[in-house]
């Protein structure tokens, strides 16, 4: 597993400036740069990019609800805290 964070630094190499965030260019509905890496990171990248989602951090396998919810993403995490799968909105 990748250790490398997502940080302020490398969504600036990205050129993802206020301005897109603002306009919503960026709001996605899922996430596969965060595979690999630190779930606290990757909450933090989800918010700031689309900041009308509510993010949340669960353990790899734990039971969740089945309901869809698009303004909802759930990132499962394994014991160390990095991202096991894709997160995604619903």
């Amino acid at each position: 597993i990748n250790s490398e964070s997502i940080n302020s630094e490398s969504i600036n190499s990205e050129s993802i400036n206020t301005e897109s965030i603002a306009t919503g260019i960026f709001s996605k509905s899922v996430w596969p740069i965060c595979v690999g890496r630190l779930g606290e990171d990757c909450k933090d990248f989800i918010s700031l990019t689309s900041p009308e989602l509510q993010v949340y951090i669960i353990p790899y396998g734990s039971f969740t609800t089945m309901d869809f919810d698009l303004q909802r993403v759930r990132i499962f995490v394994n014991e160390e805290g990095f991202v096991m799968k894709e997160p995604s909105t619903g």
